[in-house]
């Protein structure tokens, strides 16, 4: 895995978890 999907992936969790704040508030 290179560097670039990495940070991508690393993103997508953020991304990820600001929606399911969202959702929880």
């Amino acid at each position: 895995m290179n560097k670039r999907q990495k940070i991508l992936i690393v993103d997508d969790a953020k991304f990820n978890r600001d929606i399911l704040k969202e959702f929880l508030c």
